[in-house]
C-alpha cells in the first residue's frame, strides 16, 4: 500500500514535470518570437530614423528648396491620463495628486465634453499648464484636448488586441511613453516650453527637420509642397504597403509591425502636390530603424542596434531661377492666367507659372486657418496649376493649325488670296471679322498678311477649303487633344470635337455643320486646349515639326514611381513601386515626335508670326516683343457672357529658334494689349539662357 502511494505521487510528480517542460519549450521555443515581439514592445523604444528630404534645385544648382531647424512637442500621457484599461475599469493616476490649477483657469466642462468622453473632470489634470500651452501656441482647448484624447484611443485599441491579463500592464507603459502632439513649433515656443519643465510638466520639445521654401511662392505648382498624412489615407497607405516600400530593405517583418502598432508612420509627412508629390520616395530615400531599451527607473535609454537610412535624392529642374522670377512677376498683377517658356528641341520647361500664386511655406504645419480658408474656398483657385491644367478655348492662337491643315491638304498655297469686307457670307452674318467693329476692311490677303492682321475672314475661307476633318485631324497630330506627357502631375488632355464624317447614333446625320467649321478655324467652338499643348504646337513650327515630350525634371528618376503614380492619378499620391537605383545628374530625353509638314508650309508660318510682331499693322507690333528678334500669334478668346481670355505665344530667336513661349491671362482682353507685352518683360532673360557667356575682362 505505502509502495503503491509512492508510486502515485511519484508519477503526479513526473507528470507535473512534464508539463512544467513542456510549458516551457512552448514558450521558449515554439513561441520565442512572439515573446520576444511582445517584449520589445514593452521594454523597448522603436524610432524611424529619417534623413533630411532631399534638395529641389534649379537648372544652374541654385537652390529652390531645402530644409530647415523646426519643432515638434510631444506629450507623456501618464501624467495627463488615467491609464483606462479597454473594460473601462480605471486606476488613479499619481499626477491627480499634483493638481493646482483654479476654477477659473480651466477650460468650461463643455469645451472638455466636446473633444474628450471621460467620466469626471478629473480624468484630465493640469489643466493650468494646458491653458498656458494653448495660450503659447494660439490654439482652441478643444483641439489640444482632442489630441490628448486620440492617443488614450490609440493606446487603448492597441491593448484590446492583446490577452486582457496583459491589457493594464500595456495601457500603462505606453502612457509613459512619449508621444508627438503638435508639429511646426517656433522656436521662442520650443525654448518656452524647454526652459521652462517645472511649468510644462509632461511635455517636451524635439528637434526635427522642416521643408524650407526658399523663395516662398516661387514655382509654387510645380515644386508643390509636403504635410502630414491624413487620418482617412492612413489606413489604405498600411494597406497597400507603402510604408513598407519606404523602410530599408533590411528591416525585418515583425520590427515593421512594430513600428505600424505604434503608429510611428502617422507622424511622417509626404509631398502633397507638384514634384514633392511625384518624387516623394526619391526626395525621402528609405527610414532607417534605431531600437533602444528604456530604464523606467533610471530613465536612461540604451541603444540596442540600428539600421542606417537610405539617403535621399536632390531634384535638379530644367527651371532657370532667374526666368521663373521674372515670369512670375510678369503674372503677379493678374487675377489668373499662366505661362511657360520650353526649349522647343529638349521638351526642357524653362519656365511655368500659374496665377495666382500662393506661399508654399504657409502651408508648413502649423497651417494658419485664414490660409486654408483662401486655399480651399477662393473662387480663384490657387493650388489649380493653369499651365497643364488650364483648359481654355485658344481663339485666333489656333490658326496655326487652320494654315497647317489648309496648306498640307493642299486646298491653298502660301499666296491664295482672300478678300476681307469683314464678313464671311450674307448667310452667316454672325461670322465677322474684328476689323468690322471698326467700320473697316482688310482687303485681299494672302497667308502671311493673314496672320500679320489676324484677319477672321482669311482663316475662315482657309478652314473652309480645308474642311473640319483635315483641321480636326491635324489638331490631334499636333498634340491637341491629348496629354503631352509632361513629368508632373495634373496635367489635362483639353478637348477637340470629333471627326465631322461621326454621325449621330439616333438620327444617322452628320453632327458636324459649315458653322462647326468656321467657328474652330478661328480657335472657337468646342475646342478647349492647355497652355503647354500651344506651346508645344509653336515649339513644333519653330524645330522643323517635331513634337517634343515636355519635361521639368533634369535629374534622371526611375520609371517605376512615374507610371505607379500615372495610373493612379486620381487615387493616393504616393502609391510608388520601390526603386532602388541612385539618379543621376542628367536625364536622357525620350525620342520627338516628327511630324510631316513640308519646309514651305513652316517657312511661310513662321514668316507670317514675324510679321505679327515686326510689320506695321500686325497684332503685336504695338507691343514690347518687336525690341526682341522673336515671332508669335495674338489670341483674343471669346468666351460667352464674359470678358475674352487674352493669349500670345511665340517663339525665339527667328533666325535661329531656340525656345517657344505661351501666355494666357483669364479673362484678360486683348491677347495684343495683354499677353503679349507680359513676353516682353521676360524676353531678355529668356534670350540670356542661350547667350555664350562673356569672358571676365570684357
Amino acid at each position: 500500500m505505502f509502495q503503491k502511494r509512492i508510486t502515485v505521487i511519484v508519477g503526479f510528480i513526473a507528470i507535473t514535470f512534464f508539463i512544467i517542460v513542456i510549458r516551457l519549450f512552448a514558450l521558449q521555443v515554439i513561441n520565442n518570437s512572439y515573446y520576444r515581439t511582445q517584449a520589445r514592445k514593452y521594454a523597448t523604444r522603436i524610432e524611424l530614423i529619417a534623413d533630411p528630404r532631399g534638395k529641389i534645385l534649379d537648372r544652374n544648382g541654385n537652390t529652390l528648396v531645402s530644409n530647415k531647424l523646426a519643432f515638434d512637442l510631444f506629450i507623456t500621457p501618464a501624467i495627463y491620463l488615467k491609464p483606462k484599461t479597454p473594460a473601462g475599469k480605471t486606476a488613479v493616476s499619481p499626477a491627480n495628486s499634483d493638481k493646482t490649477a483654479g476654477k477659473n483657469d480651466l477650460p468650461s466642462k463643455s469645451d472638455v465634453s466636446k473633444a474628450a468622453d471621460y467620466n469626471t473632470d478629473d480624468d484630465l489634470v493640469q489643466w493650468e499648464v494646458i491653458r498656458k500651452l494653448t495660450g503659447l501656441l494660439n490654439i482652441k482647448s478643444d483641439l489640444f484636448i482632442s489630441k490628448i484624447k486620440a492617443i488614450q484611443e490609440k493606446i487603448i485599441a492597441q491593448a484590446q488586441t492583446r490577452p486582457e491579463r496583459e491589457q493594464k500592464r500595456y495601457i500603462k507603459q505606453q502612457y509613459r511613453n512619449k508621444y508627438r502632439i503638435f508639429s511646426g513649433l517656433t522656436l521662442n515656443q520650443a525654448m518656452q516650453i524647454e526652459s521652462h519643465p517645472e511649468i510644462f510638466r509632461g511635455f517636451s520639445v524635439s528637434e526635427t527637420i522642416s521643408r524650407n521654401y526658399i523663395y516662398n511662392d516661387l514655382a509654387c505648382h510645380v515644386i508643390g509642397y509636403t504635410g502630414p498624412i491624413w487620418k482617412e489615407e492612413y489606413d489604405q497607405f498600411v494597406e497597400n504597403g507603402y510604408f513598407d516600400d519606404m523602410l530599408n530593405q533590411e528591416i525585418d517583418e515583425n520590427t515593421y509591425q512594430a513600428l505600424i502598432d505604434m503608429g510611428e508612420f502617422k507622424n511622417v509627412f509626404i509631398g502633397r502636390s507638384g514634384i514633392e508629390r511625384m518624387h516623394n520616395r526619391l526626395l525621402t530615400g528609405r527610414y532607417g530603424v534605431r531600437m533602444s531599451e528604456f530604464d523606467f527607473a533610471t530613465r536612461q535609454k540604451d541603444e540596442l542596434s540600428r539600421t542606417e537610412s537610405v539617403p535621399p535624392t536632390d531634384i535638379m529642374l530644367t527651371i532657370d531661377l532667374n526666368l521663373q522670377k521674372k515670369l512670375e512677376a510678369a503674372l503677379k498683377n493678374k487675377s489668373a492666367g499662366a505661362g511657360i517658356v520650353m526649349d522647343i528641341h529638349t521638351g526642357e520647361i524653362l519656365a511655368m507659372a500659374s496665377a495666382p500664386s500662393f506661399n508654399l511655406n504657409l502651408l508648413q504645419p502649423p497651417v494658419d486657418s485664414q490660409v486654408t480658408e483662401f486655399i480651399s474656398k477662393s473662387p480663384l483657385k490657387p493650388l489649380y496649376n493653369r499651365a497643364i491644367s488650364g483648359e481654355y478655348p485658344p481663339g485666333s492662337v489656333f490658326k496655326i493649325i487652320t494654315a497647317l491643315a489648309a496648306l498640307e491638304e493642299g486646298k491653298i498655297t502660301p499666296y491664295t488670296p482672300f478678300y476681307c469686307n469683314g464678313h464671311f457670307s450674307p448667310k452667316y452674318k454672325k461670322f465677322k471679322c474684328w476689323i468690322a467693329e471698326h467700320n473697316r476692311e482688310h482687303g485681299s490677303l494672302s497667308l502671311e498678311e493673314g496672320f500679320k492682321h489676324s484677319c477672321n475672314i482669311f482663316f475662315f475661307n482657309a478652314g473652309n477649303l480645308a474642311g473640319g476633318e483635315a483641321i480636326t485631324r491635324w489638331a490631334r497630330n499636333m498634340g491637341f487633344g491629348e496629354r503631352a506627357g509632361i513629368d508632373v502631375s495634373g496635367e489635362k488632355k483639353g478637348r477637340v470635337p470629333k471627326s465631322p464624317a461621326d454621325k449621330d447614333l439616333k438620327t444617322g446625320r452628320p453632327n458636324w455643320a459649315l458653322a462647326d467649321t468656321l467657328n474652330m478655324s478661328i480657335g472657337q467652338g468646342d475646342l478647349m486646349v492647355t497652355p503647354l499643348q500651344i506651346v508645344r504646337m509653336v515649339a513644333a513650327i519653330a524645330n522643323g515639326g517635331t513634337l517634343v515630350k515636355p519635361r521639368i525634371i533634369k535629374t534622371d528618376i526611375p520609371k517605376e514611381p512615374l507610371e505607379s503614380l500615372h495610373e493612379n492619378d486620381s487615387k493616393l499620391s504616393v502609391s510608388f513601386k520601390p526603386g532602388d537605383s541612385k539618379p543621376a545628374v542628367v536625364q536622357k530625353n525620350e525620342p520627338p515626335q516628327k511630324i510631316n509638314i513640308s519646309e514651305s508650309t513652316l517657312t511661310h508660318i513662321r514668316n507670317g508670326m514675324y510679321k505679327v510682331v515686326h510689320s506695321e499693322g500686325g497684332t503685336a507690333h504695338g507691343s514690347g516683343v518687336r525690341n526682341f528678334p522673336a515671332a508669335g500669334k495674338t489670341g483674343t478668346a471669346e468666351v460667352w457672357g464674359k470678358k475674352s481670355h487674352a493669349w500670345f505665344a511665340g517663339f525665339a530667336p527667328f533666325d535661329k529658334p531656340q525656345f517657344a513661349f505661351v501666355v494666357v491671362v483669364e479673362y484678360g482682353g486683348k491677347g495684343s494689349e495683354v499677353s503679349a507685352p507680359i513676353v516682353a518683360s521676360f524676353l531678355p532673360e529668356a534670350l540670356a539662357i542661350y547667350q555664350p557667356a562673356q569672358p571676365q575682362g570684357k
